[in-house]
């Protein structure tokens, strides 16, 4: 909770950021919403407690993604970045193949052309949950994700095309069906590190 707490901080903070840069009359700057649709394939370790065998999973899926946040001379931006995921994740040494959504929210910065041509970004997840449904007796949701996530893209006008490289660490386990561990425990035993590379297309509305 208190997480997500901050992570909401961070976003209002963004927000008036980018009010007051837009409030500055600055030319070429502004505030700016980019909503878009993302793909991501990741590849994990999971580490388990005994006597369950640590596995390799994996988890892939479309999503949605909204940013928003200001930028400046059109040739800078910082943002809050929003993301909802709805994967199929697959623990391989215990047999589960099931739905799983996902959230996260991060503070990015970065560099484009104006107009178009080439855009480099970076942000850092701050809060966030991967929640696979229960299957063959394992039910869990793994929580306070942190790690980077680092784009180039091709913008072209409101149309951007983007691949990014990210790497998330979920430190915490929420489990409610897991062996001889009581339900609702909430525990550092259980890690989900992550490696992945998420594809996307998203479309930049400026607000000069």
């Amino acid at each position: 909770m208190t997480k997500i707490i901050k992570s909401l901080s961070c976003a209002a903070l963004l927000g008036c950021g980018s009010l007051a840069l837009a409030d500055e009359g600055v030319e070429g700057s502004g505030i700016f919403l980019e909503p878009g649709v993302t793909y991501q394939m990741t590849e994990s370790n999971i580490n388990y407690p005994t006597p369950f065998t640590n596995s390799a999973a994996v988890t892939r899926g479309f999503g949605l993604v909204l940013r928003g946040g200001a930028h400046i001379y059109e040739r800078f931006f910082i943002a809050a970045d929003a993301r909802y995921g709805f994967l199929q994740y697959k623990d391989n040494a215990n047999n589960l193949t099931t739905d799983a959504n996902s959230w996260d929210i991060a503070p990015v910065v970065g560099f484009q052309m104006k107009d178009y041509g080439l855009r480099l970004y970076g942000g850092y997840v701050l809060a966030g949950e991967l929640d696979p449904k229960s299957a063959n007796g394992f039910d869990y949701k793994f929580k306070e994700p942190n790690g980077w996530r680092l784009g180039a893209g091709l913008k072209l006008k409101q149309f951007s095309v983007n691949i990014e490289w990210q790497r998330l660490n979920y430190t915490r386990t929420t489990v409610e069906s897991l062996g001889s561990i009581a339900a609702g425990t909430s525990t550092d035993a259980i890690k989900y590190d992550g490696d992945g590379v998420v594809a996307s297309v998203t479309f930049p509305i400026e607000f000069n």
